[in-house]
């Protein structure tokens, strides 16, 4: 019998969806075009749940006519392509399904990024009207939890999605963010790419540490999506970052992940109440969660002397959380404390 408690029942995983959760996708597709034309949405990001699959609303499919036609947003580069004779672009893949289905697809690849993109479909959606887009490739962030908040999305129908709930790993079906895959199925799936130009680095890139190399210092870029690398964002509240590391890690235990949330604030955050509230809570339930508190000796304009009393390191020993002091310009012992 464990002496560990238990995580409260009334936490629902899905309200904590893929707060920490590896990015094992960079998009994901989003469905739909049903009697109001608005969008349906299909997503491939986050965990796997062990909620039953959602019962079905008949409500748009079985009203619906094939229509024969789909138009498709998608971010460029994002499918297979080839040329014809004459030189143009095609895509294969569109290609066969619409030899398949007689379905004609108009593809295009107007999104850049989620923010933008959001922020052009919103004001049609918000007035019932079409966007233009059956299909879209968006991640599933905040983006999409907004479309489904606000009841933007045409829900699917599971009796068309029979090869996907046959052959679809289990980990990309019936994921927190949508129990039952009532709006999403993966687009994309198992992967993150680097993309480089070999003429300018003069050697293959062949992995995420090639791109510390002091060569390339000041030339390295990533995508906007912050939740493809894992970080959660930052916060105007001092000690604010340690609920949301917290409640990261109550999402990591819950799913049972392997994964450890870690969570960086200043010695100006030792006087917040809230630091100590979660550092208890992570204590008891036992959460996958470091704290690491970079003491740069002032609070904004006061030396730390002056407003935190004792040692520092013993507030986390209080709740019986293993506690070092390393010298934080050593990045090795920094990464050896850590591990």
């Amino acid at each position: 019998m464990s002496n560990e408690p238990e995580l409260p029942t009334y936490f629902d995983a899905s309200f904590l969806r893929g707060l920490t959760q590896r990015r094992i996708t960079r998009r994901a597709a989003l469905s739909g075009a049903g009697a109001a034309s608005l969008a349906a949405f299909l997503a491939a990001c986050g965990g796997s749940s062990n909620k039953a699959v959602a019962a079905h609303q008949n409500w748009v499919w079985d009203k619906a006519t094939k229509a024969g036609v789909l138009d498709f947003a998608n971010w460029p580069l994002y499918i297979d392509t080839s040329q014809n004779a004459s030189g143009k672009t095609t895509y294969p893949s569109l290609d066969q399904f619409t030899k398949d289905t007689g379905i004609k697809v108009n593809y295009s690849e107007p999104i850049q990024d989620d923010d933008s993109w959001f922020a052009k479909i919103a004001p049609a959606l918000k007035q019932g009207q079409p966007i233009g887009y059956d299909l879209m490739v968006v991640t599933n962030g905040i983006q999409m939890t907004n479309l489904q908040l606000k009841h933007w999305l045409t829900e699917l129908d599971p009796s068309k999605l029979a090869n996907f709930f046959k052959y679809a790993a289990p980990r990309l079906q019936n994921r927190e963010f949508d129990p039952g895959n009532k709006f999403t199925i993966p687009w994309q799936s198992g992967f993150t790419g680097i993309g480089y130009n070999p003429k300018l680095t003069g050697r293959e890139i062949t992995s995420y540490q090639d791109l510390f190399d002091p060569a390339f210092k000041g030339k390295v870029g990533m995508m906007t999506g912050n939740q493809d690398t894992g970080n959660l964002g930052a916060n105007a509240i001092v000690g604010g970052s340690a609920g949301i590391a917290t409640g990261a890690a109550m999402s990591i235990k819950m799913r049972g992940s392997d994964q450890v949330a870690v969570c960086f604030f200043g010695d100006g955050a030792l006087g917040q109440g809230v630091l100590y509230e979660v550092m208890n809570m992570a204590s008891l339930w036992k959460f996958p969660v470091i704290y690491v508190c970079e003491n740069n000796q002032y609070n904004e304009y006061t030396h730390y002397s002056e407003t935190t009393a004792g040692d520092i390191s013993a507030r986390a020993k209080a709740f019986s959380i293993p506690a070092e002091t390393v010298d934080g310009q050593d990045i090795h012992a920094v990464y050896d404390s850590a591990q």
